[in-house]
């Protein structure tokens, strides 16, 4: 049992490193172990978790409520997938039989993934659970045989210690960094230890890419450059394409369903509907008809407090930079000045012009309850080398006889840019499975080879080892 707290300040760092990173996980069983117990531990508390984290973020406690679940189901599913070799790719080719038919010298060869070491965890501000201290970043490393450190993120730190309090209980291998230094000094700490061995980011693209350039150019303790591998999921525009005749004879759901998943969690999540673009052909309008009724059921949704004061701030600066774009014509009411003290917004809906498209800035991300609403013709659409930015997901809404000439260039550029394309449905909303792919291309995620949701999360902290003519030693 671990006695020593798992709490700890930046001056405690350096000693307590070195016992964490010391852990030796090399055994499946032991991992199952700590990832089912601490998922008990966290059921256990859920009523305390759950309030403490509604109390610090402004989230309900019914929008909490599936992402406990499946912060717990994470935990048991990974518990399950570390006992199997198919996780780790465990590979052998044994020595042929017949030398000749070897391609290269007829070794008896055992591959499989095996784990970095010691990895430093900067959870989300907008999923305290699924993405903090026991969420899926912590959980993929555990299974894959790594400690972790958590930095804690300042956004909820009372949730984020009771987490870290429970994980001890489990006896995990974990320790929570307090951020209590200025200037970024726990986060620099961590990235520069050369006890730690990757890096794992949830949050914005200016953040994630500042963390992964400074552990590109990392040195060692003997000045060798020591570059370790960070996996940052970033900011996401998140492009919905509404096609013509899926949009004229299921309107109002369409509209019901993109407004509810902007609404969720008050539109402050990586998945959220950021640019929506309405088909329009020569004797329609629709951009302006699913404006209006997309604006009505924004005006049924009050206000809300934002999850924290600097996520308020900076979506009203990049609120403040996209309305000043050209071709913006009309959006919702935006916050009093009241509202702005308390870190309070309402949901916007904004009204672009398809030529505000072409500047960058107009397909940044808000994170926040806003979204543009544009329309064009396919043909204009695919001509804008800017459609589907670099994003999480890319929506493709359209019924059966939108599948004309278009329809297969516009899948290929939604699944060029994005790591998810979605038909028929809403962006939000992650399923955590083996065929789940939460990831993007640069600079929605810098390493879009990889994904941070489902069992395949587990091999970003691993790397393949091949183990030549091991057997003999044990056969002798």
């Amino acid at each position: 049992m671990h006695t020593a707290p798992t709490i700890i300040t930046l001056d405690q760092l350096a000693a307590r490193l070195h016992a964490l990173a010391a852990t030796d996980l090399s055994r499946p069983q032991d991992r199952s172990r700590i990832l089912a117990t601490l998922a008990d531990k966290l059921d256990a508390a859920r009523d305390t978790i759950l309030a403490t984290a509604s109390e610090e973020t402004a989230l309900t406690i019914d929008e909490l409520i599936p992402e406990f679940t499946r912060t717990t189901a994470t935990l048991r599913l990974f518990a399950t997938r570390t006992l199997s070799d198919t996780t780790f790719r465990t590979h052998h080719d044994p020595a042929p039989q017949s030398p000749a038919t070897s391609i290269g010298p007829p070794h008896d060869l055992l591959s499989r993934l095996m784990p970095l070491g010691l990895v430093a965890v900067f959870g989300a501000s907008n999923f305290p659970l699924a993405y903090g201290v026991c969420g899926g970043d912590t959980a993929s490393a555990f299974a894959a045989g790594c400690p972790v450190i958590i930095k804690e993120h300042p956004a909820h730190p009372r949730a984020g210690q009771l987490l870290a309090s429970l994980a001890h209980d489990a006896n995990t291998p974990l320790l929570y960094l307090r951020d209590t230094a200025p200037n970024n000094a726990a986060a620099n700490a961590l990235i520069d230890h050369p006890l730690v061995r990757a890096i794992g980011f949830t949050g914005s693209t200016a953040a994630g890419l500042a963390i992964d350039a400074r552990a590109r150019t990392r040195m060692s303790p003997l000045a060798r450059p020591d570059p370790i591998p960070v996996f940052a999921e970033m900011g996401s525009c998140n492009v919905i394409v509404i096609r013509a005749h899926a949009l004229r004879t299921r309107f109002e759901q369409i509209t019901r369903d993109l407004a509810n998943s902007l609404l969720t969690r008050h539109g402050q999540q990586c998945t959220a509907p950021g640019v929506i673009i309405c088909e329009e052909l020569a004797d329609t309008c629709n951009a302006d008809a699913f404006y209006t009724a997309f604006a009505q059921i924004l005006a049924q949704s009050p206000p809300r407090r934002m999850l924290a004061p600097n996520v308020a701030t900076n979506f009203h600066n990049a609120l403040t930079q996209t309305l000043t774009l050209p071709g913006i014509f009309a959006h919702t009411p935006l916050a009093t000045d009241s509202q702005r003290t308390a870190h309070i917004t309402p949901p916007l809906a904004i009204r672009a012009a398809w030529n505000t498209f072409d500047h960058n800035t107009a397909w940044q991300e808000l994170f926040g309850p806003a979204v543009l609403i544009t329309g064009g013709s396919l043909p204009a659409l695919l001509a804008n080398p800017r459609l589907f930015p670099p994003s999480l997901t890319a929506t493709l809404i359209a019924d059966p006889s939108d599948h004309d000439e278009h329809w297969q260039p516009l899948i290929a550029r939604a699944a060029a840019a994005a790591g998810r394309v979605i038909f028929n449905g809403v962006p939000t909303g992650v399923r955590v499975s083996e065929a789940m792919n939460h990831t993007g291309s640069a600079p929605a995620c810098n390493a879009p080879h990889t994904t941070a949701v489902g069992p395949r999360a587990i091999e970003r902290w691993c790397r393949p080892v091949t183990f030549q003519n091991a057997s003999e030693p044990r056969d002798k």
